[in-house]
């Protein structure tokens, strides 16, 4: 491909391809993508691989490039890897904006980021149909996700096609952890436990606003946002799922009047943020920081880590809930192997490209690779004790960045391949007992389980392009009106018009169309 000719004269013309923000590779990014080459084999073949670069590894370093797990799985393979980064925050622009150009790397991460997801890439002749080379030329990962009827049906569409490598679980992956965070010491002063439920909040919310002046109770996650919890709290989800064999979703759901009418009295109580919609997340983590916020849901992990140093504890709370009893379906562990981080192989590579995409992404799902994406480098990041790998201090310790950081500078925590539990390889995890236990404090409650989440369905690509199009309509109204209930400036009385406006976008059909493919992967 011509880009590969041009990038690699500038390696040997000594052109410094990191342009501080700027582009320095074509693959259809934005000029404030992020884009390095190392080319560690000349005469190797290179891949480009579009992918985004989390947020605390791009503090230290300008591209996947110098992260050395990566640089080591390159010399051990003999392939060369281009990494190109989209700007943080701007990533699905971005990716558009590449499939827009024409002009696709060999490889993206985030594949599902293609409207109607990975297998509409595949059928619109984007990505490459992976199924006739898996077998040969990526045997670990064909063995893998061959291994059950059950484990299969997660990965091929109902016409035994794939289109991506995806992160793969050893056993069914823990919840992520996000819970309603708050402080211990607030907590012991009103002579409360961590609340559960809805009344015990509101219990919580009050003492708040009668005892610490000036403060927020509540931040309230944004409508559509990644922290939902208070949807789950009804057992709903603002995305597709399952109750009994019966897919729904939250946003044309006639039990979603019971969350508008709990959140919508919150509101006018005082408990929550009056600008909950407008407010970035870290603005948020500063409220909570300096005594103006007393709650707001993130992940357990991220949040102790981020307050260690404050002058005060902080507790995680139980899942939220109307009773004590209350089944909650969600929250708990998806009862699937396969997670995210899709990538897929486009049809852009040529033979030489796509044989060595396949040889590169099949390597994080033997035991070589597995070890060296998550624990990093032997000898540096970790070394073996007795038969187990244990972090170095380079990890746990370093003068130069935080553990948290270390999670995705020393390893490659977001990638396709055979991942391993966070309470088992995750640094920031593991690094002591109290982060532990704080992350599982609350993992054996009997009251919640993941039995409504939606297995990995495949819609056809037709099927795909018609939800896809109804559901723009749906997300945008829902959106609106939900915030409209909330802050009361649409009065809960017209919730059933509501309703009424959904299906004449087509929810209905939406619900069909996503139902058959349910009924199809089931009956695979």
């Amino acid at each position: 491909m011509k880009k590969f000719v041009l990038l690699f004269a500038m390696v040997l013309a000594g052109t410094v391809l990191w342009a501080g923000g700027s582009a320095a590779s074509s693959g259809g990014s934005s000029s404030d993508a992020l884009s390095g080459n190392i080319v560690v084999t000349p005469g190797a073949v290179t891949l480009d691989y579009w992918m985004p670069i989390n947020i605390n590894a791009i503090k230290f370093m300008k591209s996947y490039a110098e992260c050395e797990p990566y640089q080591e799985i390159q010399r051990r393979l003999k392939i060369n890897i281009n990494f190109i980064h989209p700007a943080n925050g701007s990533e699905q622009e971005q990716f558009n904006l590449m499939m827009a150009s024409g002009d696709f790397p060999d490889m993206i991460q985030g594949s599902n980021r293609y409207s109607g997801g990975v297998m509409k890439g595949v059928a619109d002749g984007v990505y490459a149909e992976l199924s006739p080379y898996l077998q040969k030329q990526a045997p670990d990962y064909y063995r893998i996700i061959n291994e059950t009827k059950d484990m299969s049906r997660q990965f091929y569409d109902e016409a035994g096609h794939i289109g991506a490598f995806y992160k793969v679980s050893p056993y069914p992956p823990a919840p992520y952890h996000n819970r309603a965070i708050t402080r211990k010491d607030w907590l012991a002063e009103f002579g409360m436990k961590p609340p559960t439920t809805f009344d015990q909040y509101e219990a919580f919310f009050k003492a708040v606003l009668e005892k610490k002046s000036g403060v927020v109770p509540l931040y309230l996650p944004v409508i559509g946002g990644a922290r939902n919890e208070p949807y789950y709290a009804f057992n709903l989800a603002p995305d597709w799922f399952v109750t009994d064999g019966k897919v729904r979703h939250a946003y044309g759901d006639p039990d979603l009047l019971k969350y508008v009418t709990k959140m919508n009295d919150w509101y006018k109580k005082g408990y929550i943020s009056k600008d909950f919609p407008s407010i970035p997340e870290q603005q948020i983590w500063s409220l909570f920081d300096t005594g103006k916020v007393a709650m707001y849901w993130d992940s357990v992990d991220s949040s102790g880590a981020r307050t260690a140093n404050l002058p005060f504890e902080i507790e995680n709370c139980p899942f939220m809930r109307e009773t004590e009893n209350t089944k909650l379906h969600y929250q708990g562990a998806s009862p699937f192997r396969r997670s995210g981080d899709e990538t897929s192989i486009t049809t852009s590579s040529s033979k030489a490209e796509l044989d060595a995409a396949l040889k590169f992404l099949n390597f994080g799902y033997t035991e070589e690779g597995a070890m060296l994406y998550n624990w990093g480098i032997e000898g540096k990041s970790y070394t073996l004790v007795n038969g187990k790998p244990v972090y170095t201090d380079l990890v746990m310790n370093n003068p130069n960045f935080t553990t948290e950081n270390a999670n995705y500078i020393m390893r490659i925590h977001f990638a396709p391949k055979m991942g391993i539990s966070d309470t088992v390889a995750n640094p920031t995890v593991i690094k002591n007992e109290k982060s532990l236990a704080f992350r599982n404090q609350w993992k054996d409650d009997p009251n919640v389980d993941g039995i409504y989440r939606m297995p990995p369905i495949a819609l056809t690509s037709e099927e795909n392009t018609r939800r896809a199009e109804i559901m723009a309509n749906v997300n945008t109204y829902a959106s609106e009106m939900i915030l409209k209930f909330i802050i009361g400036t649409e009065p809960l009385s017209n919730f059933n018009n509501y309703l009424s406006q959904i299906n004449s976008y087509g929810f209905q059909e939406a619900v069909k169309l996503t139902q058959t493919a349910y009924d199809r992967y089931m009956a695979k």
